[in-house]
């Protein structure tokens, strides 16, 4: 057991698939371009799908109770983890702003998500206290990291893409963030988002677009709309993937110009795996595939932790920004970054 874990935080790979569970890869992870047919495969891509090997494939896989898992973990670590953050660019992100006004003006853009990172330099094997430290909020959130001994990513998300647990249904959500004392308005963005996700999805069966409730995640709160698909014909993971990302909540609409705002964008600030599809898909057809946001990336230099707000025509910089720091703030508070 405890060589196991040694090679986990070494070089690993996971995914929680129940509030209980998690499925854990470790030893070789081999990266592919295709699934392997006979076990299960993650799927890591950048977020905007260029990397040529997107899948991993580990060496070790297994399914694990996160209370066993808790239990095998018997030497103690520090609890928190003492970084110096270089904060994020508040005049970056003005000018996202300013610049989405325009093409909000224009017709050309009427939802965009504008990001903006801290950097931290990077400490010597942080992502074992860090990984610690998520375990607890699994009961919430989808807890998801991959790592080797170059660059590794590691988070914790509230927002799924889809899951599908039987052949033709397929479950995703529409997610808006919001502040943990429920004043600010989300209710615009949301219905975007809501319209989106089953604009997209209604072309290839029924669409079930169930009540947005109010849920409480770790130190935030959001709205929710569980949003179900019964296919008319087969659809692959691939294809879920096509049709769905990047989301309203995450990208920007409509999506042919709104990706190449986010193109242009990412030449000036690269923000990596940071709102990318992470998953997993298993030999029979079923699939889980979260959002990658509330996680820190890092690689041999830095640390960075980023965070995006949705934004409208009539976008509030200075509230938004606050949403941004709020963010940016969980994700410290429940990794223990002090």
């Amino acid at each position: 057991m405890q060589e196991d874990l040694q090679a986990f935080f070494r070089q690993g790979i996971f995914l929680s698939i129940s509030p209980k569970t998690l499925l854990v890869g470790w030893g070789e992870l081999k990266q592919q371009e295709n699934p392997a047919s006979s076990q299960a495969s993650f799927y890591s891509p950048d977020f905007f799908l260029k990397e040529e090997k997107p899948w991993i494939v580990p060496e070790h896989c297994s399914e694990v109770d996160i209370e066993e898992f808790q239990g095998g973990l018997t030497h103690k670590l520090s609890q928190n983890i003492s970084l110096n953050w270089k904060g994020a660019d508040l005049s970056f992100f003005r000018e996202q702003v300013e610049d989405l006004k325009i093409h909000f003006s224009t017709g050309k853009l009427s939802k965009a998500v504008p990001i903006v990172f801290e950097e931290s330099s990077l400490l010597k094997g942080f992502h074992e206290i860090a990984f610690r430290n998520l375990l607890p909020f699994c009961s919430k959130l989808n807890l998801f990291g991959f790592w080797t001994e170059e660059e590794g990513i590691l988070g914790a998300t509230p927002e799924i893409l889809f899951e599908s647990n039987r052949p033709g249904h397929f479950q995703t959500m529409a997610l808006a963030g919001t502040d943990p004392s429920h004043k600010k308005d989300c209710s615009r963005e949301h219905q975007v988002v809501i319209e989106d996700i089953a604009t997209s999805l209604k072309k290839y069966g029924r669409v079930d677009v169930q009540a947005t409730q109010t849920v409480e995640f770790a130190y935030l709160a959001h709205l929710r709309t569980l949003i179900e698909l019964e296919t008319r014909e087969p659809l692959t993971f691939l294809d879920l993937i096509s049709i769905l990302h990047p989301t309203a909540a995450l990208g920007a609409i409509p999506k042919p110009q709104g990706r190449k705002w986010l193109e242009k964008l990412n030449q000036k600030q690269d923000r990596r795996c940071f709102g990318a599809p992470f998953g997993v898909l298993w030999p029979n057809g079923n699939a889980k595939v979260v959002v990658a946001i509330r996680n820190v990336q890092w690689d041999k230099e830095k640390m960075i932790l980023g965070a995006g707000c949705g934004v409208l025509e009539g976008v509030d910089c200075e509230q938004e920004w606050k949403e941004i720091q709020l963010k940016i703030s969980s994700v410290k508070k429940m990794m223990g970054f002090v």
